[in-house]
């Protein structure tokens, strides 16, 4: 495992341009073994110089900075006495993650040597760039590396509580949660990097585990309050709790500095492709000209956010030298983020205001709006009802005037040669009259022909028969069939085992409207042919129909829609989408039931229950 390890770390310290197992090029003032060495605790590193304190005799006002070393310990010997001890090189206790210290020159102007060993837990951490070198001035690092680390500490404790007691009630409860533990889980963080401030004894190895997990789990929060605002995809989101939980687990369960390393190194990929994501929603809402204060808080938090977020990786990973800004970035970040909520919650407060100032007008003219758009509703969705049944009748006419024409054909050949022999008079010969007795029968067949097809006409559009009474059912199937006969091609048969004394309690204009728009819709889906079996019978107080046919059935996942107004599965202009809208609404108002069973490639069932007329709801009454 530490041997995969190593290889990970030297590979992916080689891409920034540092080797983790070797310090930096060696230095005249200061004489030092070849590189880092193991040790009990973890890797150290041993320089001495006799140069740096003749340097600082000719300058007592200066200060001799030493290098930081993350996770680490120093200790400083003059003439081989201890002077300064910075964390424990065993580490069990530490000072702080990233402090380092420094010396002044008139301390140490007295003595001829000076012995400096670092000491550090993790070998991804075993670098620095440059030995101790004298400044003019007193180092100011340790501000930025401890002392704003106790600081933010504290600021965002206190920010999470103080906004989480102003936001509550304001806003989402979850946004107000997660931005308060946010703020904690962050906290202890920078608590874990300066312990001894917050007297805290604890082990390297724990603070580091503890340390990088609790960050890990509040920039999780923080992301998520950033996806309560619209600014993170939740699928993006989704994805990257599921990686942090990952990274805490693999931190965890460290068993040294570098075990827990991994798991935060592989957190850097995730977030910054997370924090791209926020930035990017930021920018199309710019670039619809939708951006405002609250977006321009936001995009100001996570700028600073990710720039100090750069420098902290670049200066802890070796690549640069300067101070860490993590804990100004992550301050800025938590207050440009309660601004933005606080902006929020105004404009929502504003609207308020508006709204109770203007209600009673508001209440008015939406009240008219909507009275309004109910009346066009009203009257639009009674005109497409209309239309449709119109269009209905509208696809059968080609075929009904077909029929009628090849009759009134059939009458009209029979007239002229009828003229003739009538124009013969008397005497008439068997033969003529055998001709007259054939021609008239001709012309008594075809009128007859014309009859039943007005007659089939007459029931399904149903004249003088709009009211409820008992309908024989055979005759409506009948009827319809009859209109729907030249739709029905050479393979496609229509079976009726409806009895022939089965009545139903309702109008005649609803019932065949219902089996014409069924029979219709059983014969577009079975475009190859096939059969359409029409069944009735009664059960208790209820008359059971059903039309069943052997076509390509209904998909599962558009079963629920199929009953609703303008959904179709017809090419644009072939359905209008309400036929089994209709459907539905003639069934309510008999106050019965419609079922649907259907399976792809087995055909399609729909079954229909009316209730018998002592039974029936008084309202079906009122509606027809």
């Amino acid at each position: 495992m530490n041997t995969l390890l190593d290889l990970f770390f030297i590979g992916l310290w080689a891409v920034f341009g540092s080797d983790p197992s070797i310090p930096v090029q060696q230095n005249p003032v200061w004489q030092s073994s070849a590189g880092w060495s193991q040790t009990a605790g973890g890797f150290g590193f041993e320089a001495s110089s006799f140069t740096i304190t003749e340097n600082c005799r000719g300058q007592p006002d200066s200060y001799v900075d030493f290098p930081m070393v993350i996770n680490g310990a120093h200790e400083i010997f003059l003439d081989g006495k201890l002077f300064l001890k910075f964390s424990d090189p065993t580490f069990s206790s530490v000072r702080s993650i990233y402090g380092k210290p420094s010396i002044a020159c008139r301390d140490i102007g007295s003595a001829k040597s000076v012995q400096w060993r670092a000491s550090t837990d993790s070998k991804v951490f075993a670098h620095f760039h440059n030995f101790p070198e004298i400044e003019a001035r007193r180092p100011i690092d340790n501000l930025f590396n401890e002392i704003l680390n106790v600081a933010a500490a504290s600021v965002l404790i206190l920010m999470g509580l103080f906004c989480f007691v102003i936001f509550m009630g304001k806003i989402d409860g979850r946004l107000a949660g997660a931005y308060l533990f946010s703020n904690i889980f962050l906290a202890f963080y920078f608590v874990s990097t300066v312990p001894e401030f917050f007297y805290i004894d604890a082990s390297m190895l724990n603070l580091h585990k503890y340390g990088d997990s609790s960050v890990a789990v509040g920039m999780a929060l923080l992301y998520y309050v950033l996806c309560l605002q619209g600014l993170i995809d939740r699928k993006v989101f989704r994805i990257y709790a599921f990686t942090t939980a990952a990274v805490v687990f693999l931190q965890i369960s460290g068993r040294t500095g570098d075990e827990v390393q991994l798991g935060t190194n592989l957190a850097f990929i995730p977030a910054f492709v997370i924090l791209g994501n926020s930035l990017f929603r930021l920018g199309q809402r710019l670039n619809r000209k939708t951006f405002g204060m609250i977006e321009g808080l936001q995009l100001l938090g996570l700028s600073v956010f990710a720039a100090a977020s750069i420098n902290d990786i670049l200066v802890i990973s070796g690549v640069t030298d300067g101070a860490l800004l993590f804990s100004l970035g992550m301050i800025s970040q938590m207050m440009f983020l309660a601004l933005s909520v606080h902006e929020t919650v105004l404009e929502a407060y504003k609207e308020r205001d508006f709204l109770r100032a203007n209600l009673e007008k508001e209440v008015q003219r939406k009240t008219a709006q909507l009275e309004s758009a109910m009346k066009d509703l009203k009257q639009t969705q009674a005109e497409l009802i209309h239309s449709a049944k119109l269009a209905s009748l509208g696809t059968l006419s080609a075929g009904i005037a077909h029929e009628i024409n090849n009759s009134v054909n059939f009458v009209n050949g029979a007239i002229p040669p009828l003229e003739k022999l009538i124009n013969k008079l008397e005497p008439v010969s068997a033969r003529d009259y055998e001709v007259g007795r054939k021609l008239l029968a001709a012309i008594k067949d075809g009128i007859g022909i014309t009859v039943e097809i007005v007659k089939s006409l007459r029931q399904f559009t149903g004249l003088n028969q709009a009211k409820l009474k008992d309908i024989r059912l055979s005759e409506s199937v009948r009827s319809v069939t009859t209109i729907l006969g030249p739709r029905l091609k050479e393979n496609c048969k229509v079976v009726s085992n409806v009895p022939e004394d089965l009545m139903l309690y309702g109008d005649v204009v609803g019932i065949n409207q219902i089996l014409m728009n069924l029979i219709t819709n059983a014969l577009d889906a079975m475009p190859g042919g096939g059969t359409i079996t029409i069944s009735a019978m009664h059960e208790g107080q209820r008359t059971i129909l059903e039309v069943k046919d052997t076509g390509t059935g209904i998909p599962e996942e558009i079963q629920a829609r199929i009953f609703d107004p303008f959904f179709t599965t017809k090419d644009v202009g072939v359905g209008t989408g309400l036929g089994l809208y209709i459907i539905t609404n003639e069934i309510r108002k008999y106050g019965g039931l419609v079922e649907l069973e259907s399976k792809e490639g087995l055909g399609t069932t729909f079954r229909l229950s009316f209730p018998d007329q002592s039974i029936m709801p008084k309202i079906a009454e009122e509606v027809a």
